[in-house]
């Protein structure tokens, strides 16, 4: 069976919802909008369409900064507007994921 014909898909869509849900993601929204936004990322519907949340949001990154180490600077960069919307970020490097040679180029 296949990721899209998955029940642990449903069952990571329904977490998400309940988690964004307690992070306040939606807590300015009335009631009905509020439970109709948690309703459709249970669904499987992308958490961050802004939609609903009074503008849009939107980060850019290349590719290829990502690929050579930049991902932290990246997080780093849109942590702030993301805890804005009521979504702190917590960034962990893991420095034994670090290639010794890859630091050296």
């Amino acid at each position: 069976m296949g990721w899209f014909g998955n029940s642990k898909l449903g069952e990571a869509q329904r977490a998400l919802a309940r988690e964004l849900a307690e992070a306040e993601l939606w807590a300015h929204l009335s009631p009905d909008i509020r439970d109709a936004e948690q309703l459709a990322v249970a669904a499987g519907r992308f958490p961050f369409s802004f939609e609903h949340l009074g503008e849009t949001v939107m980060f850019s990154m290349d590719g290829e900064n990502l690929a050579e180490g930049g991902v932290e600077e990246f997080l780093q960069t849109i942590s702030p507007e993301l805890e804005r919307h009521g979504l702190p970020l917590e960034i962990d490097i893991n420095p034994g994921n670090v290639d010794p040679a890859d630091e050296a180029s």
